[in-house]
C-alpha cells in the first residue's frame, strides 16, 4: 500500500505540480452470501490485500478530470455529462450522480487512481470510488 500510495502521489505531483490528498479504499470479499445483506440475509465481508488508491484535489473548474494509471487513460466530464456505460470512468460518474441525487454539492476534482488488481480483474466497484471521492 505504501509503495503504490507514494507512486501515485509522486505521479500526481509531477503532472499537476501540487500535493494531493491520498485515500486508500481496501478491496473486500464476501465469505458467505452475495447481495443478501440488503435482503435481510447474512454476509461475512473481509478485507483483502488488494486496494484502490486515489490522489485527489479540487481543481477549481467545472470538470472532473480522472486519470487511471493502470490504463494510462484520462476521462474528463462535467456534472451535466454523466451517463451510464461499461467504461471505468462510468463508475466515477455513477458515484457522482448518486451524491448529487442525495443533495450533496460536489466541487470538481482532479482524480488520479491506481488499482492494479481490481482494474485488471474487472472489479473496480462503485463502493471503492465512493470511498475515495467522498473522503475528498
Amino acid at each position: 500500500v505504501v509503495d503504490l500510495s507514494q507512486k501515485i502521489s509522486d505521479e500526481f505531483r509531477s503532472r499537476f505540480s501540487r500535493d494531493p490528498k491520498l485515500v486508500v479504499a481496501p478491496g473486500r470479499i464476501n465469505l458467505i452470501g452475495e447481495h443478501v445483506d440488503y435482503n435481510d440475509g447474512f454476509v461475512m465481508p473481509a478485507a483483502v490485500d488488494k486496494f484502490l488508491a486515489f490522489a485527489i484535489l479540487p481543481n477549481g473548474t467545472n470538470r472532473f478530470n480522472c486519470y487511471a494509471s493502470d490504463f494510462q487513460e484520462t476521462v474528463s466530464f462535467g456534472i451535466t455529462e454523466l451517463h451510464a456505460g461499461h467504461h471505468w470512468g462510468n463508475y466515477l460518474m455513477g458515484v457522482i450522480e448518486a451524491f448529487t441525487k442525495r443533495g450533496l454539492h460536489l466541487v470538481a476534482l482532479t482524480v488520479f487512481l491506481a488499482a492494479p488488481f481490481l482494474l485488471a480483474a474487472g472489479c473496480l466497484l462503485q463502493r471503492h470510488c465512493a470511498a475515495g471521492l467522498h473522503s475528498r
